[in-house]
C-alpha cells in the first residue's frame, strides 16, 4: 500500500496552476511529503521523522500564506472557501504533529494518509 500511495506523489503537469512560484512551490511540497514518506516506510529514528513532518508542515505554511496572497491579487472568486481549506488542512496538520510529538507512533499510517 505505501509504494501505491508513494507512487501517486509525483509531481505531474497536470497538477500546475500556470504560476511558475505557486508550481515550485508545490513540487517542494511534494518532494518533503515522499521525504515523509521515505522515513516512515525505511523505519527511520523518530528524530529523523520528526525532522521530516516539522519540515513538510513548516512548508505548508508557507506556501500556503504565498498562494492566499496571489490568490487575492487575482480576486480569486473561491478564496474564502479556499482559505478554510487552508485552515482545516493546518489545523489537521498540527493535531498529527501533536500526537506524533507526545509519543503515538501509531500515527504514521494516519499521516501517510493525510499527505
Amino acid at each position: 500500500m505505501l509504494k501505491a500511495v508513494m507512487d501517486s506523489l509525483k509531481w505531474q503537469d497536470a497538477f500546475s496552476v500556470n504560476h511558475a512560484q505557486l508550481d515550485e512551490q508545490h513540487q517542494i511540497i511534494f518532494r518533503l511529503a515522499n521525504e515523509l514518506f521515505s522515513s516512515i516506510h525505511d523505519g527511520r529514528p523518530d528524530e529523523m521523522v520528526n525532522h521530516a513532518l516539522d519540515s513538510l508542515a513548516e512548508y505548508t505554511v508557507s506556501h500556503f500564506s504565498d498562494e492566499e496572497v496571489q490568490m487575492e491579487k487575482v480576486q480569486y472568486p473561491k478564496f474564502t472557501s479556499h482559505r478554510i481549506q487552508h485552515e482545516a488542512l493546518l489545523a489537521q496538520l498540527d493535531e498529527l504533529r501533536r500526537r506524533f510529538h507526545s509519543g503515538d507512533r501509531l500515527i504514521a499510517t494516519e499521516m501517510l494518509h493525510f499527505v
